[in-house]
């Protein structure tokens, strides 16, 4: 049963997905020193805020996406209401291009970061932006399969004023 378990619930999780529910964080600073916990209360300030577009008829993608950024200078960006189609290895990337039609075929251009791989194909979660990155110069959110070098969903990110 073992191995074999192992191929199957792989294989039903490549056509079904994954769920997660990540709760919503709100910033605050405690005497320990400790952010971004989930808390009850008014959360900091949204940056963009875009929504997810289908790549083809296959690569599809809907959902919010927002960067939140604390008191202290530090952000997440959080999907909310997301679902894509579900691939090997899916990333969340940061990147420069606008959308789609600006990639092509290389999203690894000067400022793309990757923030790590897709927690669940639905559902709410967070990624944490590093620090030193300069939100400025990116202007989308793009759920990319890593070892075929596929988009599968992006997010053009928009300012909320």
């Amino acid at each position: 049963v073992g191995v074999q378990g192992d191929r199957s619930v792989r294989a039903w999780s490549r056509v079904v997905g994954v769920c997660i529910r990540q709760g919503c964080i709100f910033f605050f600073q405690g005497e320990d020193g400790i952010r971004g916990r989930l808390v009850t209360g008014v959360q900091t300030c949204a940056l963009p805020i875009c929504m997810f577009m289908d790549i083809d008829a296959f690569h599809k993608g809907t959902g919010t996406a927002t960067i939140y950024e604390g008191a202290d200078g530090s952000r997440i960006l959080r999907l909310e209401d997301f679902k894509a189609t579900n691939g090997p290895e899916l990333h969340v990337v940061l990147s420069p291009y606008a959308g789609p039609e600006e990639i092509g075929g290389s999203l690894k251009s000067p400022g793309w970061l990757d923030l790590g791989k897709l927690k669940g194909n639905i559902g709410n979660q967070n990624y944490e932006i590093p620090d030193d990155v300069d939100i400025g110069i990116h202007n989308s959110i793009t759920i990319w399969c890593k070892p075929f070098n596929v988009i599968f969903s992006v997010a053009v990110l928009r300012s909320t004023s």
